[in-house]
C-alpha cells in the first residue's frame, strides 16, 4: 500500500494501471480510462471514477470548454449519458457542471449497484451526447471500454483521495439546496427546472 500511496503523488506523470490512468498532477487525482470518448479544440470527454461517498463509481467528463460556455451549458445544454456493465441493465446518467468540467453521474439509487460490479467487469458500454448551445461542439459517441486491472486503479486511487462525484465550489452549494428541497439529483435537475420556467 504505501508503494501505491508513493506512486500517486501529486506531481508525478500519469501512470498506467492496466486499462487506466492515474494522473496526480491536479490537486484532486484522476483515475480515467486510457482511450478518450472524445478529444478535439482542447476539450476532451473521458470516463473516470469518482467518489460518490464511500463509493468509488464511473462518470464521464467534459474538460476544456471556457467557464462561460460552462454556465450556459448548465442552463441550455442538451446532455444525455449511460454506462451498461455486461448482464447489467443500462444506468442513464444526470450531467451537471462542476468545478471546471461538465460531468455526468449515476444517481444515488444506482450507486452501489455500479460500485459492486465496476471492479469485476471486463468491459463497459459508454453512451454520450452532448450539444453545447453556441459552440461547435456536439460530441456524440457510443464505445465499449475493455477494462483491465480495475482492482488494482481503484486501490491506488482510494489511497491517493478520489475527487467527489458531486458538483463543487458554489455548484455544490446549489447542489445540497435543491436536493434539501427535494430535488434527489440536486444541481443536475437545475437545467430542466429553469427551462419549465421559461416555459420551454
Amino acid at each position: 500500500m504505501a508503494l501505491a500511496v508513493l506512486a500517486a503523488t501529486p506531481g508525478a506523470a500519469p501512470e498506467a494501471v492496466g486499462s487506466w490512468l492515474l494522473d496526480c498532477q491536479a490537486p484532486a487525482c484522476v483515475l480515467r480510462h486510457k482511450d478518450r470518448l472524445f478529444s478535439a479544440a482542447g476539450v476532451s470527454a473521458d470516463m473516470e471514477v469518482r467518489a460518490a461517498g464511500k463509493a468509488l463509481v464511473p462518470v464521464l467528463t467534459l474538460r476544456g470548454l471556457p467557464d462561460q460556455v460552462l454556465l450556459a451549458s448548465s442552463m441550455a445544454a442538451k446532455a444525455t449519458a449511460s454506462v451498461q456493465f455486461p448482464g447489467a441493465a443500462r444506468v442513464d446518467l444526470a450531467c451537471g457542471i462542476g468545478d471546471g468540467l461538465y460531468i455526468c453521474a449515476p444517481p444515488d439509487n444506482a450507486v452501489a449497484a455500479l460500485a459492486a460490479v465496476l471492479p469485476k467487469a471486463r468491459s463497459v458500454a459508454v453512451r454520450v451526447a452532448l450539444s453545447v448551445p453556441g459552440t461547435d461542439l456536439q460530441p456524440s459517441r457510443e464505445r465499449l471500454l475493455e477494462l483491465a486491472a480495475t482492482p488494482e486503479a481503484l486501490a491506488r486511487l482510494r489511497a491517493a483521495g478520489a475527487p467527489p462525484a458531486e458538483p463543487g465550489g458554489w455548484v455544490g452549494l446549489v447542489d445540497r439546496g435543491l436536493k434539501a428541497a427535494g430535488y434527489p439529483n440536486g444541481a443536475r435537475d437545475l437545467p430542466g427546472l429553469v427551462a419549465r420556467y421559461l416555459g420551454r
